[in-house]
């Protein structure tokens, strides 16, 4: 018995290591430099394995530098990148005109790695604890229509009390140091306009009747709860909770992420059940929120805006390869990611500390712009 116990731990292990694990297959690239192939390759392998750091992350990781706690640390990277693969293969090398180009299996520890990557209170220090106006609109149990403090004069506006959404929404912003901004002035019919006063607002919409507030992001979104009828055998009522939002940052409309979550709770009240289901919901989504938009701040202090390029008329895979390279010298870009490589048009991810324009500028000395838009940047080889 007892061996039968410890086998099923060890397969129950098993698995949980596995769910931790990602596997990947990526290409990487190697300069060959005064003839030295092995060495070009053993470069297009440490290549390929950042790659697919990148592909599970979706993040930049370069040789210089590495995001812990979402700070940028130099030197760390050397002793990491091996750290977080458990073992990669070799599947394919080929040198062509002083590049060397490997195809590499890769297992990725994928829970070290986000592991390693949290973040909280060092990026909401950077962000000056950012000051958030709240919009959750609330229908409990009982409830025809939904309650929401911006419905103003309009019918389908029962009260503008503090929702149980909105409540543990405050309560999980407030235990991260977030500010919390008094929406009271807005919260009349006089002062919203009728085509704002609805349940489902546009985020155009929320960044006009906000704009007057001092706050940096609106979290907006909807909870609902029903009761599903009496649990089979007792008094005790099933009660279903539904809970959705997403979080807007007023200084250019961006979503800087979107969560939702469902629970139930049994109660003897309907509407007590309802309350509770909707409270653990929204703290359950809340969490994701607040994670989403960390990580949304930290990718910009850290690695800049990020933009589409589009490099057209590469005649093969190398000149893609010694684009990138040109692309990734520039000390303003802090990553680059192969998106697609078709005919003779490559498209990658690029993280620049500026505005697409500047980033155009920054590698005229090598490329002509073709199309500049405020997230994609179209480039020509000279």
């Amino acid at each position: 018995m007892k061996k039968i116990l410890v086998l099923i731990a060890a397969l129950l292990l098993c698995g949980m290591l596995a769910a931790a694990e990602k596997k990947v297959t990526v290409e990487g690239f190697g300069a060959v430099v005064n003839g030295n192939v092995e060495m070009a390759k053993k470069d297009a392998i440490e290549d390929a394995l950042r790659r697919a750091l990148e592909m599970v992350m979706g993040a930049s990781v370069s040789a210089e530098t590495v995001v812990e706690n979402y700070q940028l640390v130099s030197d760390k990277i050397i002793s990491k990148v091996n750290g977080y693969i458990k073992n990669y293969n070799v599947l394919s090398s080929k040198e062509d005109q002083g590049v060397v180009t490997v195809k590499v299996e890769a297992t990725v520890k994928e829970s070290d790695l986000k592991n390693d990557l949290e973040l909280l209170q060092t990026t909401l220090e950077r962000m000056n604890y950012p000051k958030v106006v709240i919009m959750m609109a609330e229908q409990n149990v009982g409830m025809t229509v939904f309650s929401y403090w911006w419905g103003g004069s309009n019918v389908q506006s029962v009260q503008t009390d503090i929702g149980s959404a909105e409540q543990a929404l405050t309560s999980a912003l407030l235990e991260k140091n977030f500010r919390i901004v008094d929406r009271n002035s807005l919260a009349s019919g006089a002062k919203v306009k009728p085509a704002f006063q609805v349940v489902d607002i546009s985020n155009q919409d929320i960044l006009e009747l906000t704009k007057t507030l001092d706050a940096d992001i609106v979290i907006a979104g909807k909870a609902m709860a029903r009761s599903a009828g009496n649990i089979a055998g007792s008094q005790m009522i099933s009660n279903q909770a539904n809970v959705t939002m997403r979080a807007i940052n007023l200084k250019d409309g961006k979503v800087l992420g979107s969560a939702a979550s469902q629970a139930a709770m049994p109660h003897i009240d309907p509407v007590t059940g309802g309350t509770m289901a909707i409270d653990k919901a929204a703290k359950e989504a809340s969490k994701k929120l607040v994670s989403d938009m960390v990580r949304s701040w930290t990718q910009a202090l850290n690695n800049g805006e990020e933009y589409t390029l589009i490099v057209n008329n590469l005649a093969d895979p190398v000149a893609m390869f010694k684009a990138e390279q040109a692309i990734r010298a520039n000390k303003l870009v802090t990553g680059v990611m192969l998106q697609s490589f078709e005919g003779k048009t490559a498209t990658f991810r690029v993280s620049f500390r500026g505005a697409a324009n500047a980033l155009a500028q920054a590698l005229a000395s090598g490329f002509k712009p073709v199309e500049i838009s405020a997230k994609k940047i179209v480039i020509e080889p000279k």
